[in-house]
């Protein structure tokens, strides 16, 4: 009983201590009653999607006609507040024109703004990206970053360098890391794959970055020469593209003198460049090998010192 929560009654008289037992309080008796018939209201809305009763605005996107309230439209987007508060001509137009616009993609985001809801079932990464870009245009952050980490998902080798390179567009930078994250993984697949030879220069040199694939510079440089090939009309200095996006040093002595020699891409002066930072980096190798030697010799004669005794050691 000690522990149970206790009054004190004081009167002019006497003073008696109850013991009473802990009071559960629930939240529900605090709270003011609430009717929740969000489902009815979301139902409802859902009910107006493209449904001409009480619609006060056309979009015609592709010769396609896709009638809509321009009460939700300004609730949910910036882009269409602007376009219908702002003192726009469209403000006062029963139709309106959306130029650069997918039909297929702009319906897909009418059926969000009505629903909101978007099922990605069966959503191949080409008409997901087109969503995206209607959604981006059109202001819907959110649905930008959902569709953005769907695509993630549905990464594959074949897709990897098409998504990567949109994502670069807008931009979306945590869809660009995953992209690159999975080339990492997936090197040789990637690499292999007709999305890679269709990247446009800054798409491979953000890709190929030379602090990113060291454990397999020659790979890189085979990726990169066939990339070359493919984009043989365009006006670049091949020279430069290789070295921006291969560790050269990293490739074998062998190697340089032979494929990479033979394939053209590289001057003598740039393979010899490459050699002569494989010596300096070996020299400085064995230079910090000789330190730590050094350093772990003195530390081991001082211990000996210290206890007078000899520690017998070897190098």
């Amino acid at each position: 009983m000690a522990n149970e929560p206790c009054i004190h009654v004081v009167s002019a008289v006497m003073s008696v201590k109850l013991n009473l037992p802990p009071r559960v309080i629930d939240k529900k008796d605090s709270s003011p009653f609430e009717i929740d018939h969000t489902g009815v209201v979301t139902k409802s809305t859902a009910s107006m999607f493209l449904s001409p009763d009480l619609s006060d605005v056309t979009f015609i996107v592709e010769e396609q006609e896709f009638p809509a309230h321009k009460f939700l439209l300004v609730a949910h987007s910036k882009y269409f507040r602007a376009m219908f508060l702002g003192g726009l001509k469209e403000s006062n137009e029963d139709k309106v024109v959306l130029k650069e616009t997918n039909s297929s993609a702009f319906h897909a985001l009418l059926k969000y703004i009505y629903t909101g809801k978007l099922s990605m079932d069966g959503c191949e990464s080409g008409r997901v990206m087109e969503i995206l870009k209607v959604a981006h245009k059109y202001g819907f952050d959110e649905l930008v970053k959902a569709l953005a980490g769907y695509l993630k998902t549905i990464l594959d080798s074949n897709n990897v360098c098409e998504i990567l390179n949109f994502s670069r567009l807008y931009p979306l930078g945590d869809l660009t890391l995953g992209c690159i994250s999975f080339t990492e993984r997936n090197t040789q697949q990637v690499f292999a794959s007709q999305g890679f030879l269709q990247l446009p220069a800054n798409a491979v040199s953000l890709l190929l970055s030379p602090y990113r694939f060291h454990g397999c510079a020659m790979t890189v440089f085979r990726a990169i020469r066939e990339w070359i090939i493919a984009h043989k009309d365009s006006k670049m200095n091949t020279e430069q593209m290789v070295k921006t996006c291969v560790p050269l040093s990293r490739i074998s002595r062998q190697d340089l003198l032979e494929e990479v020699r033979q394939s053209g891409l590289l001057t003598a002066d740039s393979i010899l460049d490459a050699i002569r930072k494989q010596e300096n980096d070996m020299k400085k190798n064995d230079s910090r090998d000789d330190v730590q030697r050094l350093e772990l010799q003195v530390k081991l004669a001082l211990i000996r010192q210290k206890w007078k005794a000899p520690i017998p050691f070897r190098f």
